[in-house]
């Protein structure tokens, strides 16, 4: 069952002159999964900001590309296709519209092993279900007006996981990689 929050947003929609402003009425967001669901849909209401709603990620990957949205919340534990391999598909799949959107992960526990696996799918963030809503706002905020620089490198693609800005020479990587700048919650505007 799908759900709407809002209109879907639209390519040159001025999201990046909007978060410039720290006004996020033109960033959507989708949320994946009964728990993102029930915990930031409230969030978002509170703050009058667009969101679309997806039970399981069959039906968020499935209106991806119509919808484009600003981030994504998605549950871990999920019928079918878990949140870790949610992810994957939309960091790797050649048909997702924005494969650097900031994607944050809801987990019932930080698992040391879950928390391992997401990081490495190209999780941004991860939130646990019991954090409040200040915290759960903190983080969303943050991934959408803050995003890291994206990777891109064999076999890894996502948010840089380094969050000290020093220098890691050539010699020292496993791959060579690339860095990625992604305009803050830009969505498709300017993305590469």
């Amino acid at each position: 069952m799908l759900r709407f929050g809002c209109v879907p947003a639209t390519e040159g929609n001025g999201m990046v002159q909007a978060l410039r402003e720290n006004d996020l009425s033109n960033i959507a967001v989708l949320l994946v999964g009964p728990a993102s669901i029930a915990r930031f849909a409230p969030i978002l209401q509170k703050r009058a900001l667009r969101y679309f709603e997806a039970q399981d990620a069959a039906a968020a990957l499935g209106n991806l590309y119509r919808w484009q949205p600003g981030a994504i919340v998605c549950d871990h534990d999920m019928p079918n296709i878990t949140g870790t391999e949610f992810t994957r598909i939309v960091r790797h799949a050649p048909n997702i519209p924005d494969p650097t959107v900031p994607l944050m992960l809801f987990v019932g526990d930080a698992d040391r092993a879950v928390v391992e696996e997401a990081r490495d799918a190209g999780v941004g963030q991860i939130v646990v279900l019991s954090a409040g809503e200040a915290t759960l706002w903190a983080k969303l905020r943050q991934a959408i007006t803050s995003p890291p620089r994206f990777v891109a490198g064999a076999p890894y693609f996502g948010p840089d996981r380094r969050y000290l800005n020093r220098h890691v020479s050539p010699e020292r990587r496993r791959t060579p990689a690339t860095l990625i700048a992604r305009p803050c919650g830009a969505g498709r505007v300017g993305a590469f």
